[in-house]
């Protein structure tokens, strides 16, 4: 049976690492997915120290994984490692331009952020390493508590903190439901929109974060659904002919709901049809009064 993270924590030799108490467990959930399907995956982690950390994931993950650490520690570069699939580069994780010619076109299962935790940092490291993050991965902040801190440049409830950066992943989850909004600029909502085709899901831990990336990129918003035929307290047809047929292409019904729908559909076609007719008599009957009034 695999040993449980805890464990290879607890009893490991070699080098040193160092974690909070409560990562252990949030790692063995956000993680489980990738344990339970044992194929090897990549990781990368900003933030190196003496390396501790890369021989445990290298441990704890499905055999044949590998594992890529950098820190800007000009140390680094001298540590060596027993597995070949373990890595570790000097490298600042906020220049884009070396980030580039490191990593090339790789791609990556987890990023976990547990570098210099300085807020701004934090941002520009996301933005450049989370298009490296593969469909349905997870990029992971650590230490976020440090957005409390002033020499972190943060602050409670301070603009442009860590975690006041966020908080904004609540609205990009919900971009799709925006109104027109003049507090926002155009180049935010493009950002958001951007972030919102790829973001499927942010959940936040004590000084953690998990921002997971969708497994499809989502080319429009999700439709509501509609399922079941019996509708004794609030009917279809309340609201069905009120709504734009650009509104209903964003309904999908399950096949009982359908067939209950193109009932109501045709009976409310019949209905105007013989309201058409109804009107062209009427209509008809009006002309001909009209013309007798003017022959009188």
């Amino acid at each position: 049976m695999p040993k449980s993270l805890s464990q290879i924590f607890f009893t490991k030799t070699g080098k040193s690492v160092t974690k909070w108490e409560q990562y252990l467990s949030m790692y063995e959930v956000e993680l489980a997915p990738y344990i339970l399907r044992n194929t090897p995956m990549n990781l990368l982690e900003i933030g190196v120290q003496n390396g501790g950390s890369l021989e445990i994931w290298s441990e704890y993950l499905p055999e044949g994984s590998y594992i890529t650490g950098i820190d800007i520690d000009p140390q680094v570069r001298d540590l060596k490692f027993e597995n070949a699939n373990v890595r570790a580069f000097v490298q600042d994780a906020t220049d884009e331009n070396g980030i580039d010619n490191l990593l090339q076109h790789q791609d990556f299962d987890i990023i976990i952020d547990d570098g210099s935790h300085i807020c701004s940092h934090v941002k520009n490291t996301f933005k450049i390493l989370f298009r490296r993050l593969k469909p349905g991965g997870k990029y992971i902040i650590e230490d976020l508590h440090t957005s409390y801190f002033e020499s972190f440049e943060g602050g409670y409830l301070k603009p442009g903190s860590s975690l006041e950066w966020i908080k904004s992943f609540v609205d990009i989850l919900n971009f799709d439901y925006f109104q027109n909004d003049p507090s926002l600029s155009i180049a935010d909502k493009d950002a958001m929109h951007e972030l919102s085709s790829t973001v499927g899901r942010v959940a936040l831990y004590d000084s953690v974060a998990v921002i997971e990336k969708l497994a499809n990129e989502k080319t429009r918003p999700f439709r509501q659904l509609i399922s079941g035929e019996q509708s004794t307290v609030y009917s279809e047809s309340h609201w069905l002919y009120q709504i734009s047929p650009e509104s209903l292409k964003a309904i999908m019904f399950g096949f009982p709901a359908a067939r209950k729908l193109d009932g109501l559909l045709a009976r409310r076609l019949q209905a105007a049809q013989h309201e058409i007719v109804e009107l062209k008599l009427s209509l008809e009957q009006a002309r001909k009064e009209l013309e007798g009034g003017r022959l009188g």
